[in-house]
Order: structure tokens, then C-alpha cells, then sequence
């Protein structure tokens, strides 16, 4: 007879036992021991925590626009963040996050890791992008491993591959197969910049910079010098892709490129004033997403000191379409995620109390006849900061984090039921 602990705590939260790798439940099993037996215990924690060993926001889960979720076409769930050592860590869902809890992370050997964020290639491999600390851009291969079920039992972590000076980024996969990543740099000397730039890299197989990345300069500000925090997507149908920006302090104009695709290459053209009275700061960063079912990007981005969103949708021709929400009835409107669901639009968000940057996690969502003024709540407790998600709609789930200070905990949560108007 073997049997393992009911429960067992890493990282500030406590596992319990689920089931044993050949499925049975039981926290005791009689073992053969005429043969060679192999065991494995799998442990999941409390439904709704990811994980309790997150470094601060500002290192992990910190530009809306970027991903740290993703799921494979098993169904199985990784959520990407920096752990308090400096690793790049990854936690994992194998069963429904909504009735089940995570495993305990994979850490990465390497530290120096910044808010890494991720794109599946396959359901193998896994890209991801994130900034040392001192602010190098660099690329990482993670390939999964997997049992007969396909539950994925482990990563390993390729060499670091440095790309080019930049902080702020986001990466996507795209339909070709490869990858477009864009990211804030800034010349000179700190405090002393001398301009602030959105680089776009692009990589493939054949692409002419390091281990296959091309970086080129899309805008150039001399005036403004702080920080850009950008998002990126792509369409599926006429495989344009979207960079949208805004900054960390003064300038309150949204920065739109757009590359249009002529089937073997793109061109970018951008506007650095394409919306005014956008909200600075990381906290307010649009974010964007593609709707294959309404043909549409939208592009969502907080609005200076209103309590309320810009809405945009873009359809094929790039031209965009206004809808604003009304005014909520929150304290603040930061740290924006778009999910849509069945082609309903939904933003989750959160509402920190005033002067501070942690708060509820809320959401409002657009009905026929417009959009939910009193939003609907994912999680009551007033200390979350940051939110992230999916590269792609479909799912109503977002991550993000709890505290701001030590213990940070990685949690989940999902869209609730919600009337639309």
C-alpha cells in the first residue's frame, strides 16, 4: 500500500491531492510490486489561484495588451509570469480551471526574466518573449511534455536568444507561422533620453537578424521621451496587423500602425495622433483584439479621467467605426481586457480607489442596445492589480494578480452571468 500526503504547500499555496497518473483518486493504492511500477501524484490548488509566488507588479502580468494565457488544442491551460526568484515560470491547467485548480509552476533554470509573455506555435512548442532586467529583449523556445492523456507533466526551456534593447512588449503569432513582436526603446542615457521609439521585430526561419529576428524602427518621438506600452494583433482575413500605444506620461494622443499584407510581405504606415485624451500610464494601455465572427479588430482604451472607454472597430478596410461606453459607475476604469464571447463584446477591468492602482476586478459588456452601465463583478476583493488574457476571443477568462507587495498571487477568474441592455 502507498499513500501520499492529503496536501503540500509551495510557493504560499496549499495543494491538495487530485488523482494518481492512472486516473484513480484514492489518496492510498496497493502497488504490484512483481513488476515495475511507475507513480505519479498530481496536487492542484484551491479553484481560482494559479499560483502564490508572483513577483511584484511592474516585473509580471504588467502591458493589457500583451498575452500571459494560453491553451492548446487539448483543452490544457498555461499561464506565464516571473516568480519571485527571477524565473520564468509556468503554471498549468489540465482540467476545466473553472471546477479544477493549477499545478504547481515550472520554473525556468535561467533568472533576469520581465513580464514574459507567450505564443503558442504548436501544441508543442511554446514562444515567449520577455525583458531582463536590464532591459534586453530576448526570445526563449519552451517545448511541453506530455502523458498518453496529452496532460502536459513538464516543460524545457531552450537557450535565451537576445533580440535588441526594449521594455514593454507584446508578441503574437502569425498566420504564415511566424512571429511579430513590438516594444518600447529609448536612446541615451537614463534619466537623460534623447527619444522614444516603438521597434516592431519579425521572426522566421530565414529572418536576417539573431536567430532569425529582423528589428526595425516604426515611430520616433524626440519630444515626449517616456515610455510607450503597446498592443498587437492580426487579422485573419486580410492578415493586417495593429500596433496601438499610448504613453507613460504627458502625451495623451493613441499611436496607431498598420502594416497591410500583399501576400508575401507587409507595410506600415502609422498615425502618432490617431485618438487625443487617452489615459497615461501602463495601467491605462489599449489593448486590441480581431473578431472573426463581426470581421473587426476592436481597439479599446481608457479615456482620461471619465470612467469610461473608447471602442473602435476597424473592419476590413481598416476604417474605423466610434462607440464609446457611457460613463460607469466606478471609481477608475484601468488595466482594460477585451474578451468577446459569441460575438458580444465585454471589457474586464479594474476599479481601483482613488490615487491607488489596485481594485475589483469588474467587467461591462455591449448589448443590441447598448453597453452595461453598472458593471458586473469577477472578483470583490479591493487589492488585484493588473489583468491579462488570451490572444484570441472565444474565452471568458482572465488572469491577473493579488497584492502589490509579497506574497503575489496569480488568480483566475471568469466572466459572470450578465444581462445586456
Amino acid at each position: 500500500m502507498v499513500s501520499v500526503p492529503p496536501s503540500t504547500t509551495y510557493g504560499n499555496v496549499t495543494y491538495g491531492f487530485d488523482s494518481w497518473n492512472d486516473g484513480d483518486t484514492n489518496i492510498s493504492k496497493t502497488v504490484n510490486l512483481q513488476g515495475a511500477t511507475v507513480l505519479a501524484a498530481t496536487y492542484l490548488s484551491p479553484i481560482g489561484v494559479v499560483a502564490g509566488d508572483a513577483d511584484v507588479y511592474g516585473s509580471t502580468i504588467t502591458n493589457p495588451g500583451a498575452h500571459h494565457l494560453l491553451r492548446d488544442s487539448f483543452g490544457k491551460t498555461m499561464a506565464f509570469y516571473r516568480s519571485t526568484n527571477g524565473s520564468l515560470a509556468v503554471a498549468v491547467a489540465n482540467k476545466d480551471p473553472e471546477s479544477f485548480g493549477w499545478m504547481a509552476p515550472f520554473r525556468s533554470t535561467f533568472t533576469n526574466v520581465k513580464d514574459p509573455v507567450a505564443a503558442l506555435m504548436s501544441d508543442n512548442e511554446v514562444r515567449i518573449l520577455f525583458r531582463s532586467t536590464s532591459e534586453v529583449i530576448t526570445d526563449v523556445q519552451m517545448l511541453i511534455v506530455r502523458d498518453s492523456s496529452n496532460n502536459i507533466m513538464g516543460v524545457t526551456f531552450g537557450s535565451p536568444i537576445t533580440i535588441d534593447r526594449g521594455e514593454t512588449h507584446c508578441l503574437i503569432k502569425a498566420h504564415d507561422g511566424s512571429l511579430w513582436a513590438c516594444f518600447n526603446q529609448r536612446d541615451g542615457i537614463y534619466p537623460n533620453w534623447t527619444n522614444s521609439k516603438i521597434m516592431v521585430a519579425h521572426w522566421t526561419p530565414a529572418g536576417t537578424g539573431p536567430a532569425g529576428w529582423t528589428v526595425d524602427t516604426l515611430f520616433v518621438d524626440g519630444v515626449n521621451t517616456h515610455s510607450i506600452f503597446t498592443a498587437l494583433v492580426q487579422r485573419d482575413d486580410t492578415k493586417a496587423l495593429y500596433v496601438a500605444a499610448n504613453r507613460s506620461s504627458v502625451d495623451n494622443h493613441l499611436i496607431l500602425g498598420i502594416a497591410r499584407y500583399s501576400g508575401s510581405a507587409w507595410t506600415w504606415t502609422v498615425n502618432g495622433v490617431f485618438a487625443a485624451n487617452i489615459a497615461v500610464g501602463q495601467e491605462s494601455a489599449p489593448d486590441l483584439v480581431y473578431d472573426p465572427n463581426g470581421g473587426r479588430v476592436i481597439l479599446v482604451h481608457d479615456i482620461a479621467g471619465q470612467n469610461r472607454f473608447a471602442v473602435y472597430y476597424f473592419d476590413a478596410n481598416d476604417v474605423p467605426v466610434h462607440d464609446d461606453t457611457p460613463v460607469l459607475q466606478v471609481t477608475k476604469t484601468k488595466w482594460n481586457k477585451i474578451l468577446v464571447i459569441a460575438g458580444s463584446l465585454f471589457i474586464a477591468f479594474e476599479d481601483p480607489s482613488a490615487g491607488l492602482t489596485m481594485g475589483h476586478v469588474l467587467a461591462t459588456g455591449r448589448g443590441p442596445n447598448g453597453w452595461l452601465t453598472v458593471p458586473a463583478t469577477l472578483d470583490p476583493e479591493a487589492t488585484n492589480v493588473t489583468i491579462s488574457g488570451y490572444p484570441w476571443v472565444g474565452v471568458d477568462e482572465v488572469i491577473y494578480l493579488k497584492n502589490a507587495t509579497l506574497p503575489v498571487f496569480v488568480r483566475w477568474a471568469h466572466l459572470p452571468p450578465m444581462t445586456l441592455p
